[in-house]
């Protein structure tokens, strides 16, 4: 992954939202009001990456749960120290 994706708005949008709680992938579409599939695409990346991690749902199989991993977490907070930085 390009730090240049990792630092760009729309993840940073994605990470700060999940920092506070989990989120459905429709719900997070419908609170940062931007792009589904870029959403989407730097969902599935931060996936790949262990940033993020997704559980299906038993009952409903096509709803996926979206949170941070502890890497998560940690590249979030470096994130914050660069932006204090600046």
């Amino acid at each position: 992954m390009k730090l240049s994706m990792l630092l760009d708005d729309i993840t940073y949008e994605i990470l700060n939202s999940l920092r506070t709680r989990e989120y459905y992938v429709r719900e997070l579409i419908s609170e940062l009001k931007r792009n589904p599939n870029a959403i989407i695409k730097r969902l599935r990346i931060l996936e790949e990456h262990g940033i993020i991690k997704s559980v299906v749902e038993e009952k409903r199989r096509r709803r996926k749960v979206m949170f941070l991993t502890e890497k998560g977490y940690k590249i979030l907070a470096m994130i914050d120290e660069i932006e204090k930085i600046y």
